[in-house]
């Protein structure tokens, strides 16, 4: 149980703009997990991108439920939910939301529980518009996020890159094309050819597992392409 004394003590008299929670992952008969840090922690993203990037796929920036945001930011920036998107309008919203952060503190309390598996969960609603979402957040990551990243964070940045290349290709499998129509496929091929731009050196054998799979011809067009570009 977390009081209200956990909850605002982060940001009571203090320069902190965010607090992240951790959240509980449960399974209709499988193992649970969780998302977020385990330790207790204050970060200064702006100067810290290094660790942004190391965090980010630790699945802390993905959820709102789970997070305490100033008011005064939110208007200040007119920063608003995109209501026209069924998934991911809470990646992009803290994406946008941090790049006005000063501190954002990690707390290892756990503040809410998400299930996975029934037919209402996002996770088994998933449509063809996750591509566009994850473009647009790489956008913000690297034009807002990262520019004018250090070199000591390069290395960072490409296991950050690499890392959401396999994300990709994943869910190119959990959109199989026997569930896709003709302009879904060739949507999700437009969107490898965009993530080309920024997929890093080193990624061919994910290409070649991937041509193994039972993917669509059309698809694998624009795999075939990328993997060219690679080389």
């Amino acid at each position: 149980m977390v009081n209200s004394a956990q909850l605002f003590e982060p940001v009571v008299g203090q320069s902190v703009d965010w607090v992240l929670f951790r959240t509980k992952i449960e399974r209709a008969g499988g193992t649970d997990s969780a998302f977020g840090l385990t330790e207790d922690g204050d970060y200064q993203y702006k100067t810290a991108k290094g660790l942004f990037l190391d965090h980010y796929y630790q699945n802390v920036f993905f959820q709102s439920c789970n997070k305490l945001y100033r008011r005064a930011i939110i208007e200040a920036e007119a920063l608003r939910f995109d209501e026209s998107l069924r998934i991911g309008e809470d990646l992009i919203f803290n994406l946008q939301y941090l790049q006005h952060c000063r501190v954002v503190s990690h707390r290892a309390t756990f503040l809410y529980v998400y299930e996975i598996g029934h037919a209402e969960a996002a996770t088994s609603t998933l449509k063809p518009q996750w591509f566009s979402v994850n473009l647009t957040a790489l956008h913000i990551i690297e034009m807002q996020l990262v520019a004018g990243i250090a070199e000591v964070d390069r290395v960072a940045y490409t296991r950050f890159l690499k890392q959401y290349v396999r994300t990709f290709f994943r869910m190119l499998i959990v959109f199989d094309q026997r569930t896709l129509t003709v302009l879904e496929r060739q949507f999700i091929q437009t969107q490898l050819i965009n993530l080309e731009r920024g997929l890093p050196t080193g990624t061919s054998r994910w290409l070649r597992w991937l041509n193994r799979s039972h993917l669509a011809p059309v698809m694998l067009v624009g795999l075939r392409r990328l993997k060219q570009r690679l080389k």
